[in-house]
């Protein structure tokens, strides 16, 4: 089983959409975690956080921390010390001249002085222009807003509000091995909780990581809970009503071979299932208990019942419904998020084995003498009683019904959702928290970005570097605070041979190191290896991607440099837009006929795209709906009564989409899913009750089946309202309201021949 919700991400028309529901999807399930350390005291703080570090970091649980800016292995700074000339931001021609080099010796000073004395003294002999500390500052604040960065204190991050200690943690579990995510999180806490008490501090943990966690448990703990809750209220609801320990177990058989070989069918197709599909599948309860109500109390002579013929008389209505559930999830098949194909395909497969065992197995497990099947009586009567003259206020449902059209209609608010943030289980608290400990880091928390592309991973660098000068415009006009881009570290191979042809050679380096050392208490020869270096590095290859990935420094430009589909693509992550409509104009102004450049707002985007998929969603529910009067208009070999049968549905989704509205809750796509069962839902019992036409000496066996197939599915769905899990909620809600209003509009419209029963 996954709770990965990006199952549920469209994917996306175009390649730009594709590479933003990737985008998307990867930070949902990434492995790192965000670490906070608060306190009154800073040296506590920076104990607390030394402390854990040097635990973490003997710790299998996890793969790398990152509490300052030194966070690369060694032979990984032994990579960039070989490359510092042709991967540094800065041509030789400036900084090893006579006047750059006494400019750099004097920075150097000053940095034996500073708290970075220790790295100066280890890189100042070779490196005494510091290239190697100014790209290992560049790779480890990559990916950081440095306006918003943290401060160093005594070696560890520290916010710059001075209140809050700050750690990056790359767990040892990939994406998708939440079983090793979860025991890594579980670690990281229970190491927090014995620190917490001895350093007088606390610890907010949040990120990918822990949200991946999060989500993994409560939707499990939803899947349980309501597991249980949803067996035992139906159970016994069912076992007041059938009055028969036996029986009650007989409904169940077609439910648990319903579900078994829907699980073995995603398992099958998808090789995994994901936890809200699992979960949803709990609701069949409410749907494919349906079939064995109908059976049991239309069935009167037990095991010697000829050739079970109550069951050869609802057979065919029964039939036309659980087809017409089908047509209508069959649309979720064609579906562009993988998880509604899972839900379709587990519904389809669980209602039709349910209706299959029901047909077939359940004959053979009748009991020999049927227990009474009376129970509930009271309120049967009561709501026969409600029933029979309900066909009185029809013109006051079809008023109802226009009505809320109406109101959906002139409401001045949008009545969908398309943030697919509200899909995730994850708090608002929670998701505060994570936005202001990663804007304390100067992480990049999603937003803006301009994305650019290119054929080849060099053209994309070039592209870059062209993109650079604008960028750094855009900084000075505090149009944007800062950006991250892969060129800051990784230039193209033209820019490398620009910068490695600039390098002098050995005669005037030297002479241009002399020169500068005049003054400085430096000996002359502690430069030496500094002078071997520049020779070498003008014999050096250009560096590429393929090399850093014999470092393992591929992760380190992964997220701003990757290929996809024979394209490659280069997020450059903004800081700090100040106006993303504004910044959308000036770029299509100063780039007017480049293809290579676009502006993207991420939630902008995401919306669009859920939107998009929303409205094809409902084309095919549109195109499954005419499907379904075809079905009826052959099953019945006539064009009006499947009208007749289809208007109480109709209007029951038109009344629950208006509900939902009208308490301010927006549409997004669960609801729409939902809305689809409540057509199941509706069909099934608008079918049985203008089955009566022809059988009206069975309305009181067919009315009491129907309301306690729709009781039954009430207290299921009505159940998931207390999920905390977004679309579990979402179509409890729906289901629930709608279930409701299908029994009620089928009573309503039922013939009115019928408000006369006979006796039985």
């Amino acid at each position: 089983m996954t709770t990965d919700l990006g199952d549920f991400l469209p994917k996306g028309e175009s390649r730009v959409e594709t590479l933003m529901v990737d985008l998307l999807d990867k930070g949902a399930t990434s492995n790192l975690i965000f670490v906070g350390i608060r306190g009154d005291d800073t040296e506590q703080i920076v104990a607390a956080n030394k402390t854990l570090a040097e635990k973490f970091s003997d710790s299998d649980y996890i793969l790398a921390v990152h509490n300052s800016p030194a966070g690369l292995t060694q032979s990984q700074q032994e990579l960039i010390q070989q490359y510092r000339y042709l991967l540094t931001n800065r041509l030789a021609s400036q900084t090893m001249t006579a006047q750059g080099l006494t400019q750099a010796l004097q920075q150097r000073m000053q940095g034996l002085t500073s708290p970075l004395a220790s790295l100066e003294k280890k890189f100042i002999r070779f490196d005494p222009t510091g290239e190697v500390l100014n790209i290992l500052q560049q790779v480890s604040n990559q990916d950081k807003d440095q306006s918003s960065a943290p401060r160093l204190v005594d070696g560890t991050w520290i916010a710059q509000s001075g209140q809050r200690g700050l750690m990056v943690l790359e767990l040892n579990a990939t994406a998708f091995d939440l079983d090793g995510l979860s025991d890594a999180y579980e670690f990281v806490v229970q190491e927090m909780g014995e620190l917490a008490g001895k350093y007088q501090v606390e610890f907010d943990v949040t990120g990918p990581g822990a949200f991946a966690v999060f989500s993994r448990n409560i939707i499990r703990d939803d899947v349980k809970l309501l597991s249980i809750l949803a067996t035992t209220g139906v159970g016994l609801f069912l076992l007041l009503a059938l009055r028969s320990l036996p029986m009650l177990f007989i409904v169940f058989v077609p439910l648990a071979c319903g579900i078994l070989f829907a699980i073995a069918a995603i398992l099958l197709v998808f090789g995994k299932i994901n936890g809200i599909t699992l979960a949803f599948g709990v609701t069949l309860i409410g749907v494919a208990i349906d079939y064995p109500i109908h059976f049991f109390t239309h069935l009167k002579h037990g095991k010697h019942d000829p050739s079970r013929s109550s069951l050869k008389l609802i057979w065919p209505t029964l039939r036309l419904g659980v087809f017409s559930t089908v047509i209508a999830y069959g649309s979720l098949l064609f579906a562009e998020m993988r998880g509604l194909q899972q839900l379709g395909l587990f519904t389809i497969t669980g209602l039709l084995i349910a209706a299959m065992t029901t047909r077939w197995v359940l004959p053979l497990l009748v009991p020999h003498q049927l227990p009474s099947n009376k129970g509930l009586s009271g309120l049967h009567q009561v709501l026969e009683h409600i029933a029979l003259p309900a066909y009185k206020i029809r013109w006051l449902a079809l008023a109802a019904t226009i009505a809320s059209l109406v109101y959906l209609l002139v409401i001045d608010r949008t009545i969908a959702d398309y943030n697919t943030r509200s899909l995730s289980p994850i708090s608002k608290a929670e998701t505060a928290l994570d936005r202001e400990i990663r804007a304390e880091m100067g992480h990049w928390a999603g937003g803006n970005l301009f994305l650019v592309t290119g054929e080849s991973e060099q053209q994309v660098l070039q592209h870059l570097e062209q993109l650079e000068p604008y960028l750094q415009e855009l900084v000075s006009e505090q149009r944007i605070s800062d950006y991250a881009s892969v060129a800051s570290f990784l230039p193209s191979v033209e820019r490398q041979l620009q910068r490695r042809n600039a390098l002098p050679d050995e005669n005037t380096l030297r002479q241009n190191l002399n020169f500068a050392l005049d003054g400085f208490p430096f000996k002359k020869d502690l430069f030496d290896q500094f002078v071997d270096d520049v020779v070498q590095s003008k014999t050096l290859e250009p560096i590429t991607l393929s090399n850093l990935e014999q470092y393992d420094l591929q992760e380190k430009v992964s997220t701003l440099l990757h290929q996809k589909d024979n394209q490659w693509y280069a997020p450059v992550l903004l800081y700090g837009v100040y106006d993303e409509a504004a910044l959308a104009d000036n770029l299509n102004q100063v780039y007017p006929d480049q293809n290579w450049v676009s502006f993207i707002s991420l939630q902008h985007q995401s919306n669009n795209i859920m939107e998009n998929a929303l409205n094809n969603m409902i084309k095919l529910i549109t195109m499954g709906g005419f499907c379904i009067y075809l079905l009826l208009s052959i099953s019945f070999r006539d064009f009006i009564r499947p009208l007749k049968i289809i208007l109480p549905t109709l209007m029951a989704v038109g009344l629950t989409v208006s509900i939902l509205a009208f308490s301010g809750i927006s549409l997004n796509v669960f609801h729409i899913v939902s809305l689809l069962l409540v057509v199941g839902l509706g069909l099934d019992y608008s079918l049985f009750f203008h089955r009566l036409t022809d059988h009206e000496d069975e309305w009181s066996s067919t009315f009491r089946a129907l309301w306690m197939c729709c009781f039954s599915t009430v207290l299921v769905f009505g159940m998931l309202i207390i999920s905390k899990t977004p679309p579990l909620h979402a179509v409890g809600m729906t289901v629930a309201i709608g279930a409701l209003l299908c029994l009620t509009l089928g009573a309503i419209f039922a013939s009115r021949s019928l408000r006369h029963p006979q006796e039985t």
